[in-house]
């Protein structure tokens, strides 16, 4: 008789394990899903930065052109508008590669180098 007992009490742990089993397979497979749609949001968000790309690179070039100690800041038109050029003829070449055409179209690629706008006769 204590063999009985002791078989149905197996018998009864095999099955708490097997539903316990069963509930752990459902929690992973609701884990994975929950990866592929992060993973997929993930993937969104990557895309959105890779098409910003271009832009932090003009934003890091113009960052570094930023000077980190103060200078003597120019208070005239004329001092604002030759920074502004300088600046400009500093980032033409890196504008030149995102917005060559734009720029080849309308010669403001070659005034930054120094050529006129005029064509050659």
């Amino acid at each position: 008789m204590a063999r009985f007992f002791k078989v149905e009490e197996l018998e009864a742990k095999k099955r708490a394990l097997i539903a316990e089993s069963d509930i752990y397979r459902q929690a992973l497979a609701v884990d994975f899903y929950n990866l592929r749609v992060h993973g997929a949001r993930l993937k969104s968000k990557v895309s959105v930065l890779r098409k910003l790309e271009p832009f932090l690179a003009i934003g890091a070039a113009i960052a570094g052109a930023v000077p980190r100690k103060p200078r003597l800041r120019s208070r005239t038109l004329v001092g604002k508008l030759v920074k502004a050029w300088s600046l400009y003829k500093m980032l033409a070449p890196l504008l030149e590669v995102f917005l060559g055409r734009r720029l080849r179209r309308t010669g403001l690629a070659g005034l930054a180098r120094g050529r006129s706008r005029a064509p050659v006769e």
